[in-house]
């Protein structure tokens, strides 16, 4: 290997060591969450360029080995900083490729499964469904327990959200299942509040409070600031459909405050669309648009192409009540074209409801 090439191995292989040690502290969880995150940022154009040069490389045992070893060491703050997944799945193809001709199932397995939680970041539920499922074929071929569990509560969020509840469910009690006799907590609280979250989206309102209660204790407990916000987030959802709008909006802040103090854009957005239902029930219309705004933004800056059809959705069916159908109209067909698209079940219904203000638009022009 020449000199030159010598000295760009060792400089990615250097920062890919660096991103293995912010994605250790990131796990370690309590105040080494920060620590891992700040790491990561601090050194982030490095591990990029680390990157960039690995994936112009030809073919060979050791920038294949290397490629395997990178992907690893930013799997978990890789999904939080990573904000536009569509940089991330090169980088993951790339290494699931690498994993292949190295021989090394458990990491294609894991590549697989982190491919099909990209597509599923940018609003791609039945490609990442494809993954996920070669992903739980692996893991079970090769006996990997805990992969198996990774792969059923992927395939549960995915399904979850297609309003596919029931397949959903058998998924997600599988996975806690699995991670209870494993004894992994972080998992076990990820697989809690999967179980809480389509027990909400079955109407059992009770059941999903019970799940994110239990799921909000142990993140705490363990330090885990992520699943905090996101246990936080669903009691918010929770509060909120059984009729208390300001207990949701306390549990939405402190959703948002963690989702910033992290860096997690998505669970930002997803802050920022919460508190606009809430506001939106309350009658505050003007700070609900304002939410929406904000969230949609996010959405469309980070390729997440599902929360922009929600938050378009969201925002359009608020123009319709202060007037604005052609507005509305146009923010409303956005969704009803990605729900199609990705085959979602409420797609023609909603397209009903666009034809409606669409109807009503036209009225208003011949007046």
């Amino acid at each position: 290997m020449p000199s030159l090439l010598k000295a760009r191995f060792r400089h990615a292989q250097h920062y890919q060591q660096i991103a293995d040690r912010a994605d250790i502290l990131y796990l370690e969880g309590e105040t080494a969450v920060m620590e891992g995150l700040a790491l990561f940022d601090q050194e982030r154009a490095q591990i990029d360029s680390g990157w960039e040069w690995l994936l112009s490389q030809p073919q060979s045992q050791a920038t294949d080995t290397l490629l395997c070893n990178y992907a690893s060491a930013t799997a978990y703050v890789g999904h939080i900083r990573y904000h536009t997944q569509r940089e991330r799945i090169p980088q993951l193809e790339a290494a699931l490729a690498a994993a292949r001709r190295l021989g090394l199932r458990s990491h294609e397995g894991a590549w697989m499964g982190n491919l099909g939680n990209a597509y599923y970041s940018v609003g791609e539920p039945r490609r990442a469904i494809e993954y996920h499922e070669q992903y739980l074929v692996t893991a079970r071929e090769i006996g990997e327990r805990q992969g198996e569990a990774t792969a059923l509560g992927n395939l549960g969020n995915a399904y979850a959200d297609l309003a596919e509840y029931h397949r959903a469910l058998t998924y997600y009690e599988q996975q806690l299942g699995i991670n209870r006799q494993l004894g992994d907590r972080q998992a076990e609280s990820i697989a809690i509040g999967n179980v809480g979250l389509v027990s909400y989206g079955l109407g059992d309102f009770d059941r999903a409070i019970t799940y994110y209660e239990q799921q909000l204790v142990i993140t705490r407990e363990i330090g885990y600031r992520d699943g905090e916000g996101k246990a936080l987030g669903s009691l918010g959802l929770a509060s909120r459909v059984m009729g208390n709008p300001g207990r949701a909006i306390v549990y939405y802040e402190q959703q948002l405050e963690i989702a910033r103090e992290i860096g997690d854009r998505r669970g930002e957005g997803s802050a920022l669309g919460n508190l606009g239902n809430a506001y939106k029930d309350l009658g505050n219309l003007q700070a609900a648009a304002a939410y929406y705004q904000d969230a949609l933004i996010i959405a469309q800056e980070i390729g997440n192409l599902q929360a922009a059809a929600i938050q378009s959705w969201n925002l359009g069916l608020l123009l319709v009540e202060q007037g604005d159908l052609g507005g509305a109209l146009q923010l409303m067909q956005s969704c009803v074209d990605y729900e199609r698209r990705v085959e979602h079940p409420d797609a023609e219904t909603d397209a009903v409801q666009v034809e409606q203000v669409r109807q009503r638009m036209l009225n208003v022009e011949k007046q």
